[in-house]
């Protein structure tokens, strides 16, 4: 990857006026995993299968995979030397005609004719394009002024972004199982990536964002080698493939031979960007899916994961009690989660566990005076997923849209130089800083070789925040507040206070380069905030 671009390498080419512009933008201101059989074939005898006796324990009992002697390279797209044209900003290499995207106005179209919309999306995209040489772009091509503070057609050209680019890794044919190998950051071993874009959806002349079905296979012993996870992550995606095809979601199944443990929660988000990037993704229907070891996965990650995906399914699983505390069940106050049951599955702690979490989550709506998003689903079945159910509960999900403007969050924060596990691989730097508008600037803490976790709670009323520490809140002291028309009114001041202490009052700035900023970190057109205030105690 190349280095990001530095200011210095471009201005060189600029006019003064444009110089002494870009200098204004430098002063503006991110289980026990069940051991269980891999999906059963309808047409198969059901497999025996080795119940788990320690229903609380933190790590999957499934042997660890041995490294491969040869581990595959990363396949993240790699940018070659191009030409370039402004501010280090690469040419794009075909030239089209503007048109009308699907995510602008007809009104905001007509004014943004000179618009290069391949050029600029593929500079959105471009971590080595910095913030400012991609706002110099966007004024040049668009006339924006990039010291406005009306940033309603900036949002609506940040968002036309997402369908106007063209895949590196996703290039299987639509309608057939695609797969490409990726070695995740701080990983030894290589990760497969399977994924399917349906056949029902013309992704080349795509209208409007296509949803994501991220999966999370089950599978124990079946999947303790790079070989046997693939094969079981692809049993279940084709199981998913009539789904996909009425539902029009695409589906990313990556395949794991060690479980779903502590890594997940920074192997996902950083699977999602990468597709994201390639895919006409809809920031707002993303849905993380998990049958068993996968469910197991996602009742440990999903409080980490809640600002990424719109809903969350979990199937045949349980909530280990070290995760029924109340810090993890609040944040089914900011999503939309489904677990589900059968009464007449050979785990027989799952249900129990559920029930549990059913009546602390009940408990939780009467002391916050809030509703939950949680729903737990019991049917008569047994351990194999029931498919035609699970279809059902995954099109009411993508009913319910992500919501990055909710005035009642209540973040987890979390961080550690992670040394891995038995069934984990190392995951060093392993922090997960960002929860909706309220971001840890800091390093939450000195790096542990344990992990390190804080919570919150930020309430907005009118114009004014609160924020309430809470346990290991000590740990963390910086943080910024992202804010939008959708949460308080720009115009007038905005008090602030973190345990009742004013630490902000004031009319927030308003900027193009806090939009870009929020944006392309998190690589989210629909992640925008119009104004950021840093924050300390």
């Amino acid at each position: 990857m190349r280095s990001p671009v530095k200011t210095s390498s471009f201005t060189a080419s600029l006019s003064p006026g444009a110089v002494g512009l870009l200098a204004m933008l430098m002063l503006m201101t991110t289980a026990c995993d069940a051991i269980h059989a891999p999906i059963p074939d309808p047409a198969a005898a059901p497999k025996k299968v080795l119940r788990t006796r320690n229903p609380d324990a933190n790590v999957s009992p499934v042997p660890a995979a041995s490294p491969s002697p040869n581990p595959a390279p990363s396949l993240l797209p790699t940018t070659s030397a191009a030409p370039t044209t402004v501010a280090g900003i690469p040419e794009s290499p075909i030239h089209v005609k503007p048109r009308q995207s699907h995510w602008l106005s007809a009104e905001s179209s007509a004014q943004l004719t000179s618009v290069d919309l391949n050029q600029l999306s593929t500079a959105f995209h471009d971590s080595a394009v910095t913030d400012e040489a991609f706002a110099q772009l966007l004024a040049q091509q668009s006339g924006l002024p990039l010291m406005s503070t009306d940033l309603t057609a900036a949002k609506k050209l940040l968002r036309s972004l997402v369908g106007i680019r063209k895949s590196k890794l996703f290039t299987a044919p639509a309608g057939k199982v695609g797969s490409f190998d990726h070695l995740p950051n701080g990983f030894s071993n290589r990760t497969g990536i399977q994924y399917y874009l349906p056949a029902s959806v013309n992704l080349a002349e795509v209208t409007q964002p296509v949803p994501l079905l991220f999966m999370l296979h089950g599978g124990g012993d079946s999947t303790n080698t790079y070989d046997k996870a693939k094969a079981v992550s692809i049993s279940y995606l084709k199981q998913l493939i009539p789904f996909a095809e009425s539902a029009k979601v695409i589906i990313i199944a990556p395949s794991s031979s060690i479980g779903w443990n502590l890594q997940t929660r920074g192997l996902i988000p950083e699977i999602v960007e990468l597709a994201q990037s390639e895919l006409p993704i809809d920031g707002d229907r993303r849905i993380l899916w998990g049958h068993s070891m996968g469910a197991m996965g996602i009742t440990r990650e999903v409080g980490f994961l809640v600002g990424l995906f719109s809903g969350f399914n979990a199937n045949n699983g349980g909530t280990q009690l070290g995760y029924q505390d109340k810090r993890y069940l609040k944040t089914y106050f900011n999503t939309h989660y489904t677990h589900i049951n059968g009464l007449k599955d050979h785990f027989e702690e799952f249900l129990p566990l559920m029930r549990q979490v059913e009546a602390k989550t009940a408990a939780l709506e009467t002391e916050l005076r809030l509703k939950s998003g949680f729903q737990l689903i019991v049917h008569g079945g047994t351990h194999a997923p029931d498919f035609a159910l699970i279809s059902r509960e995954l099109s009411k999900l993508l009913l319910q849209p992500r919501d990055l403007y909710q005035k009642a969050i209540f973040p987890l924060y979390f961080g550690a130089d992670y040394a891995g596990g038995p069934n984990s691989p190392a995951y060093p730097g392993l922090r997960v800083r960002d929860y909706f508008w309220l971001q840890s600037t800091d390093s939450l803490g000195t790096p542990l070789p344990s992990s390190t976790l804080s919570s919150f709670e930020a309430r907005i009323r009118g114009n004014e925040i609160d924020i309430v520490t809470q346990e290991n809140a000590l740990k963390l002291s910086h943080f910024k507040l992202l804010l939008a028309p959708e949460l308080v009114d720009l115009t007038l001041p905005v008090i602030v206070r973190v345990d009742g202490k004013v630490t902000y009052q004031g009319i927030p700035n308003r900027n193009l380069m806090q939009l870009i900023h929020t944006a392309r970190q998190k690589k989210d057109p629909r992640f925008l905030y119009d104004a950021a205030v840093d924050l300390s105690f």
